[in-house]
């Protein structure tokens, strides 16, 4: 009894896992015929098939155009910054304040500064005294050395005289000599110190007056520096200066921006260098003003960034006092025009990992897909340089629901109106 239960459980299992299996089966049958349906009747057979417009490809005239997009720029910013460590004591301006070139903005404590300048002015002025003093008394003891020596020389020859003719004894003579040998020694001393341009005593003198001026100037330096003030002429655009904070050398406390010339930069492309040209004049929009100014081209970059990039630099004529550095700006150049090219509406390409198609349409109104090679780009349209050729008819809408094998069911059937390429502005 216990095998017969045993076995009919067994069997209801087998028997649910066949009808499993079978429910699988129809439900897969039955989706893929739906989906097949609904992706693959041919036109006119029912409404699975998708609508979209065709156009037949020409060659037209087209307008490339180049939207710039950039940043203003100041005729000069300018970073006030710490030289050396110190406690803020003044702080002259505000943000927004109009400054000179010149002006003092921030002073440091100069106490100690102040203090070591005193200092070192008084050390040289001792030291300058001295080196006076010490070429005076070198002049006036060689003077005097150089007078003793003639007079001893000139006794002792006369003492020589008196000595032949016996009025002297040989000790007086002798004495002279001694007086005479004196008297040399000191002169010749002084005299070897006077071998260069100043003797050696003045020199030495003299170079620790200049060691002292060099001082008192280096510290007079530090007390200017503590005074800190713009090169420029400008508004205040940047403050980090408050009186009793302790400044660190090479903090940067204010910036100094002058906005009485207002520059563009923007960045192009080697493909649209050929469109600029120094002295070009090209409208910069700025659309946080709602205002466009018209400026014009004084510098092109001679050489390219990393990136293979140009900068072009533009500068605005009469700028007002709306404009601030920073603010986003925008351009759009006409470039070169370009005759008999097929371009077709951007919206009608695909992009698909790193590659770019279109669906060409045969004679069945089948599709298939084209790899392609993009050209220039106009406003509406996108030049196409490799993958289709004049007559060859493509979809331009519903791009998303379409994949190679589907039909179509065109709205027009035909050419696209004018509006499929942008025709070249006069």
């Amino acid at each position: 009894m216990q095998e017969r239960k045993q076995w009919e459980q067994e069997k209801l299992r087998k028997l649910g896992i066949v009808i499993g299996i079978a429910i699988l089966l129809i439900g897969g049958y039955f989706g893929y015929n739906y989906w097949k349906n609904s992706t693959a009747k041919p036109a006119g057979q029912g409404s699975s098939a998708v609508v979209a417009d065709v156009m037949t490809v020409e060659k037209k005239p087209m307008q490339r155009r180049i939207v710039l997009s950039g940043q203003t720029v100041p005729k000069s910013q300018v970073d006030i910054a710490a030289k050396y460590q110190g406690r803020i004591s003044e702080v002259r301006v505000e943000l927004g304040d109009k400054v000179s070139a010149g002006q003092v903005l921030v002073v440091q404590d100069t106490t100690e500064a102040a203090m070591t300048v005193g200092q070192n002015a008084a050390t040289y002025s001792q030291a300058s005294a001295d080196a006076q003093v010490t070429g005076i008394t070198y002049d006036a003891n060689f003077q005097k050395a150089k007078l003793a020596y003639e007079n001893a020389q000139a006794t002792y020859n006369r003492y020589q005289q008196l000595y032949s003719m016996g009025a002297i004894s040989k000790q007086d003579l002798e004495i002279k000599a001694l007086e005479l040998a004196s008297a040399k020694s000191t002169y010749d001393i002084l005299m070897n110190q006077n071998t260069g341009a100043t003797p050696a005593s003045v020199e030495s003198a003299r170079a620790q007056a200049e060691k002292a001026s060099y001082s008192m100037q280096y510290s007079q330096a530090q007390l200017d520096n503590l005074l800190l003030r713009t090169p420029r002429s400008g508004e205040i655009g940047f403050k980090q200066a408050e009186i009793g904070n302790i400044a660190q050398a090479g903090q940067k406390l204010l910036s100094v921006i002058d906005m009485s010339e207002v520059y563009v930069d923007y960045t192009i492309s080697e493909r649209d260098l050929a469109a600029f040209t120094v002295g070009q004049m090209i409208e910069v929009n700025v659309d946080s003003l709602g205002k466009a100014y018209t400026g014009k081209v004084t510098y092109i970059s001679p050489a390219s960034d990393i990136n293979q990039q140009f900068t072009i630099r533009i500068q605005l004529n009469s700028p007002d006092d709306k404009l601030k550095a920073g603010m986003f700006v925008r351009s759009v150049v006409e470039a070169e025009v370009k005759a008999d090219v097929i371009a077709v509406p951007k919206e009608a390409i695909m992009n698909r990992n790193g590659k770019t198609y279109l669906f060409v349409v045969n004679e069945k109104q089948e599709v298939k897909e084209q790899e392609v090679v993009l050209g220039a780009t106009g406003d509406t349209v996108v030049e196409i340089l490799k993958g289709i050729e004049v007559g060859n008819k493509i979809a331009i809408t519903n791009i998303s629901r379409l994949r190679d094998g589907i039909k179509l069911a065109p709205k027009s059937g035909g050419n696209l109106n004018e509006s499929g390429t942008a025709p070249a502005k006069n």
